[in-house]
């Protein structure tokens, strides 16, 4: 039971996950500043966890020693990849973005391998390949990279899979017993909303403002998938570990794909139809072949 658990929260994490680069495309694509929205949405987040917080009666108390891991898990995880996720939206395709995101369970493999700080087996491998092979799919053929995308700013969008990555494994490896899931994504957003700040406070541009104000829906939305995101991330990590989590991008990009074709009325082409069956593939591997990874972490 506890395996299809884990993978109702991949399926969940990924669908919301791919939801937000399409919405983040959507915002950007009528003239609001990337600057404008991360701000904004941090700081929606934060109530968001604040108001769990308070609902759930959690402890407001935050020990000396969580602080450090706090501010590392804001950077890696928030500010540096969305930031960098928003600058490369106004100049690649949405689909293109996501698909960029499967990257992350390689780095996630390499690095937890490399710096042991997960076990790495076989059908991590075997997931992994599949997901590099779908994007493959899309980003050899020259037929496959969408008109106006730029594969300058693809290769720039590899830092966001390579911050999430070493979120995952050190968010794994490194959660402070007693730090609550509401506790820790309520206050891990603050800070990420402090370093954003300034970012929003130096961007003059009274035409994105505007544009925010006119798009304040769509802000909005944003704020509740991204909160979604990130609350079955904390689950998931926990019960599963950083590698597992981290094959959700699979499934981002599966639904990016997705609700591209919906909700901005892009092209599904005949590669990235075959880059979803690849996806779907990789996740049915994922599903049967890694109870002995996540029956590890949940005992810990």
């Amino acid at each position: 039971m506890t395996r299809y658990i884990n993978f109702l929260l991949l399926a969940l994490m990924g669908s919301t996950w791919g939801l937000h680069f399409v919405l983040v495309k959507k915002i950007t694509s009528v003239g609001v500043h990337a600057d404008l929205i991360l701000f904004p949405t941090l700081v929606g987040v934060a109530i968001a966890f604040l108001a769990m917080m308070a609902i759930t009666r959690s402890s407001w108390r935050v020990a000396r020693t969580w602080w450090v891991f706090l501010v590392i898990c804001s950077v890696l995880g928030y500010a540096f990849p969305i930031w960098l996720e928003l600058m490369v939206a106004r100049y690649i395709d949405s689909t293109l973005i996501t698909l960029m995101v499967t990257s992350t369970p390689v780095f996630c493999i390499a690095l937890g391998f490399l710096l042991r700080l997960a076990t790495v087996t076989v059908w991590h491998v075997l997931c992994a390949a599949l997901g590099v092979a779908a994007a493959m799919l899309l980003l050899l053929p020259s037929a496959a990279l969408p008109q106006g995308s730029s594969r300058f700013w693809l290769l720039v969008a590899i830092g966001v899979p390579a911050s999430y990555a070493l979120y995952n494994l050190y968010v794994a490896a490194a959660w402070p017993k007693g730090l609550g899931i509401f506790t820790m994504a309520a206050y891990e957003s603050v800070i990420a909303a402090l370093l954003a700040l300034p970012l929003f406070i130096t961007t003059t541009s009274q035409v994105g403002f505007q544009g925010l104000a006119q798009h304040q829906s769509a802000v909005a939305l944003l704020v509740v998938v991204t909160a979604v995101e990130v609350w079955s991330f904390f689950e998931l990590v926990r019960r599963a570990g950083g590698i597992y989590v981290s094959f959700a991008s699979f499934a981002a990009l599966a639904a990016g794909i997705a609700w591209s074709a919906l909700l901005l009325d892009e092209q599904i082409t005949a590669w990235m139809t075959m880059s979803i069956g690849a996806i779907v593939l990789s996740l049915v591997l994922c599903l049967i072949g890694d109870r002995s990874q996540a029956q590890r972490a949940h005992q810990c």
